[in-house]
């Protein structure tokens, strides 16, 4: 599997069953020999016109059966599939001419002018597929092509895009439009009420947390932009990671973030105050309604952009160091905000090498050990006292070291090098000895 439980695969601590909780966003970028096969052989057929063979060596690449993400038939020349993307799913098929994929968004009881100037807009974003009304007024998103032009390249592209779009325009869009109706959702299933109930409290308790640290007056956001806007991203990416919301709460979160990166024509101090406005916003939201926001389901397409560990090191380097003004100026949970910024935007935005994964997820735990012993993981890398326990800390990294290592160079975590007297100065040479590892693909 592609997210960090099955990544692991034990408790990190002390080998006992994880509970069944996820975490991360779902990555297609470490795919198996099998996949890799598959995708070679799908060239070669599609190269020789033997298209039937590559579309069906085509989907065994996109296959992940811990995801159980595809089925298929293909009868007397008719290939037929289904393909699974959070709370969508594709379906299609191909012959000797053509082949067509689509997935349902929402059911239309009525045509609201606003609805479809939106996906109006959406198809001149998109680059293969285009949202369109069915007969039965169901709102789709479609992608075909003539078989003849239908490589296993622009497949994924394609399928890549209509999928993604699928599965964040459905929840979006019932969220705002009343007139817009479920469709095709059999497949997803809530999170445990137990797993919701832990995790809805950490969303509330957490943001409360800043937005009382930001009322005190030494934390001006106008005269201190700085601080908020770390402790703002990192709050951002925490949660992403922790909790992996859905519709309302992700959406929020993204655009938290799209506000500090991509509205750079305003001042700071415009922007953390914008970025603010959105916690504020999803404080106002009723439980009831974020309960059906944490769901499972089964992914085929991973968002975020496959790296080498050489671009964690860079980002590592370009931004460690401004931990030092807010520790030397007394600001310790600025500075403590900083490396969790590092680990949390580098789980948003990239799909690092496994056992990179592995080291940020530790790090994740100990610095929220609380959150995952709450949710039934059995934990002790912080003492009662609030004391690192370094003999926990030291046999987790061990156990990391021994993973992947079909796929991976030895490497060595240099434990010594590791200062566990605060977790300010864990933070900071955990993250400086990811930084000097040497993690590369055999």
């Amino acid at each position: 599997m592609r997210f960090i439980k099955r990544l692991l695969g034990i408790n990190l601590a002390d080998e006992m069953p994880l509970p069944d909780v996820l975490f991360g966003r779902y990555t297609d970028a470490h795919k198996t020999d099998q996949n890799y096969d598959a995708w070679d052989k799908s060239i070669q057929s599609f190269e020789k016109e033997k298209y039937m063979d590559s579309l069906v060596n085509f989907l065994e690449y996109l296959r992940d059966d811990s995801q159980q993400n595809i089925s298929y038939t293909l009868d007397k020349g008719l290939l037929k599939f289904q393909i699974f993307q959070g709370s969508k799913w594709l379906q299609g098929y191909a012959n000797e001419t053509i082949f067509k994929a689509q997935a349902k968004i929402a059911k239309a009881t009525e045509l609201h002018v606003g609805f479809m100037r939106r996906l109006l807009d959406q198809n001149f974003a998109l680059k293969y597929s285009r949202f369109c009304l069915d007969p039965e007024n169901d709102i789709c998103i479609v992608f075909d092509s003539q078989i003849k032009d239908a490589s296993p390249y622009k497949l994924y592209y394609a399928l890549k895009e209509l999928a993604l779009n699928a599965d964040k325009h459905d929840d979006l869009l019932l969220d705002e439009f009343d007139s817009l109706k479920p469709v095709n959702t059999g497949h997803v299933r809530l999170m445990e009420e137990h797993e919701i109930n832990v995790k809805l409290k950490y969303l509330r308790t957490s943001i409360e947390e800043i937005m009382t640290t930001l009322e005190k007056p030494e934390y001006n956001m106008i005269k201190l932009p700085g601080a908020a806007a770390y402790l703002f991203l990192d709050l951002a990416y925490r949660l992403d990671y922790l909790l992996r919301p859905e519709v309302f709460v992700l959406e929020k979160l993204e655009k938290v973030t799209r506000i500090f990166f991509s509205m750079q024509e305003l001042p700071l101090e415009q922007r953390v105050v914008l970025m603010k406005k959105e916690f504020e916003t999803i404080l106002k939201r009723s439980d009831d309604a974020m309960r059906k926001e944490f769901y499972k389901s089964s992914y085929t397409f991973g968002i975020t952009t496959p790296v080498n560990h050489d671009r964690l090191q860079s980002f590592i380097d370009g931004e460690l160091n401004n931990m030092d003004w807010y520790e030397n100026n007394n600001y310790s949970d600025v500075a403590l905000a900083v490396p969790g910024y590092i680990m949390g935007y580098s789980m948003f935005n990239f799909s690092v090498p496994e056992p990179d994964i592995a080291l940020l997820h530790l790090y994740f735990e100990i610095t929220n050990q609380k959150f995952f012993n709450d949710l039934g993981f059995n934990m002790s890398f912080v003492d009662p006292d609030g004391k690192l326990n370094k003999r926990q800390i030291k046999s987790a990294l061990e156990k990391i070291e021994t993973l992947h290592t079909d796929r991976y160079l030895p490497w060595k975590f240099p434990f010594q090098e590791l200062k566990l007297d605060s977790m300010l100065t864990f933070s900071r040479s955990f993250l400086m000895i990811i930084r000097q590892l040497n993690i590369r693909r055999k």
